[in-house]
């Protein structure tokens, strides 16, 4: 804020007040304001030797701020679970394209819409989707990511219209639950105040659509891309090549965002004997919002 006045200096006694002229002030505010400006310079290109950035320019993910946490996400209005509750299942995406899969009597399935990035469909989609919701319930899961650069709440938006798009092609009514899928630390780049960011807008757009939502990732990965901000919807995590008793011990730990997971994702193996994604549903969890019942 500019000084509103010249300062007025002690008072001689028997002589009236003087104040500096006008030339004088300008000179004194130029002054400084001219060091107010280089300090903050200073400042500026220390926090870019601190950050690595090689310009003022390249500044801008550092000096971005972003909500702390992902919470406040609008609760869509979920299709209720009210079948028989089956305690596992698996999930499947292009990897999987050409792969004969075993119809499970009472597990469901959950499809990957993406082919490992938001840009990039499964091709393999449509197929694996009639697959599913031949199983008892089905869920959709989609990729995101942060390039870096420009608005992150807008990117996250335009994410998120994307999967909309690509939902609504393939007929995937709201109601279906669909799990964000955030754990390839390589297609997050810059702060990780953008990537809550992104996160956050992306499952809000798709909450507001009326699809239920929920995040997939592991805890050193949640920590590493979101600096372990907390969630208020389901988790869903990864814990590698694993048994079921491993699973169902993860059951009974937080996962990332502060809390237990509702479903665990261990790597198990396929009835055709290849690697397959299985998934165990936590003790006492409602599906409800989680998997669609078919």
């Amino acid at each position: 804020m500019a000084p509103s006045s010249a300062t007025t200096p002690a008072r001689r006694p028997g002589r009236a007040p003087v104040r500096a002229s006008a030339r004088v002030r300008r000179r004194r505010y130029g002054c400084a304001a001219g060091l107010l400006t280089t300090v903050g310079l200073l400042a500026l290109l220390g926090l870019a030797i601190l950050t690595g950035a090689r310009s003022l320019a390249d500044l801008g993910p550092a000096l971005e701020s972003g909500p702390d946490d992902i919470t406040g996400i609008p609760v869509a209005e979920p299709v209720t679970w009210d079948v028989g509750q089956p305690d596992y299942g698996v999930d499947i995406s292009f990897p999987q394209c050409g792969r004969v899969l075993q119809d499970m009597a009472d597990g469901f399935a959950i499809v990957g819409l993406d082919g490992g990035m938001p840009d990039r469909p499964n091709p393999c989609f449509a197929e694996q989707w009639r697959f599913a919701r031949a199983q008892s319930g089905a869920a959709v899961y989609v990729n995101t990511s942060d390039n870096g650069r420009g608005d992150p709440v807008a990117l996250g938006q335009r994410n998120a219209r994307a999967d909309l798009e690509a939902l609504s092609s393939q007929g995937i009514e709201p109601g279906t639950p669909i799990w964000l899928d955030v754990e390839l630390t390589e297609v997050w780049q810059g702060s990780q105040a953008r990537h809550r960011a992104v996160i956050t807008e992306h499952l809000r757009v798709l909450a507001d659509a009326g699809y239920p939502v929920g995040v997939y990732s592991a805890p050193a990965l949640w920590q590493e891309i979101t600096g372990g901000a907390r969630l208020d919807v389901p988790v869903w995590v990864g814990i590698g090549r694993a048994g079921r008793a491993s699973a169902e011990a993860t059951c009974d730990r937080r996962a990332f965002g502060g809390q237990r997971p509702a479903i665990v994702q261990r790597i198990g193996t396929g009835s055709d004997g290849k690697p397959l994604d299985r998934n165990l549903v936590c003790p006492g969890v409602d599906l409800t919002g989680l998997v669609r019942p078919s």
